[in-house]
């Protein structure tokens, strides 16, 4: 925690970083997912059984399933502090790419060339292995760096600092100290409020 009056604005960063780095984690585990999942169904059927006209069926899976996530908002912040939500964001776009794939199969009659077990086998696994990621990632977040993933700041207005007695949650800074008013006709101001809280949610 930072003095008050002070603003964290190396600490705002540093939060906004470890988010970013999390959700980077969590797109290379739902990748290997994908990756091992796939793997294995080809293990069991061999991999002819799983690929479409030679192409190893993880290949379209993986930019439609990041697509989708992406939209589903599978890398957020529920996603890395509640375990059944990371794991509903990823499940449901996982299961509409499967969909999309069977379609896909469908359309182009290539039916007799995909293995119904591989393919049950390779999404299968790759739920059970995204699904276990995410939730070892939540508990370690939760364990580890929970307080430091959202940036927040506190401004103490017409109390002055020695009387302000609360015990300190996050970064604080007192308006009148920071020289902050509410006047929407001060341009310098505004333009100095705007610096102090653009790296806080």
């Amino acid at each position: 925690m930072e003095h008050f009056g002070e603003v964290s604005l190396a600490g705002a960063l540093h939060r906004r970083n470890l988010r970013l780095r999390l959700y980077c984690l969590l797109i290379f585990t739902d990748l290997l997912a994908i990756s091992i999942g796939f793997a294995i169904g080809s293990f069991v059927r061999g991999d002819n059984w799983l690929s479409l006209s030679g192409i190893d069926l993880a290949y379209p899976v993986l930019p439609i399933y990041l697509l989708i996530a992406f939209n589903n908002k599978a890398y957020s912040r529920p996603a890395i502090t509640s375990g059944s939500e990371s794991i509903l964001r990823a499940i449901v776009p996982l299961a509409i790419t499967g969909f999309a794939l069977l379609t896909l199969i469908f359309f182009v009659q290539a039916g007799n060339e995909i293995s119904r077990v591989a393919f049950a086998i390779g999404f299968g696994g790759t739920m059970i292995l995204m699904a276990g990621f995410r939730m070892a990632i939540v508990i370690v977040v939760r364990r580890t760096a929970a307080p430091k993933l959202v940036a927040e700041l506190l401004i103490v207005d017409d109390v002055p600092r020695a009387e302000w007695n609360e015990r300190q949650v996050c970064d604080t800074i007192f308006a009148a100290e920071a020289g902050i008013e509410p006047d929407m006709g001060n341009p310098h101001m505004l333009n100095r409020f705007g610096q102090m809280v653009s790296k806080y949610e």
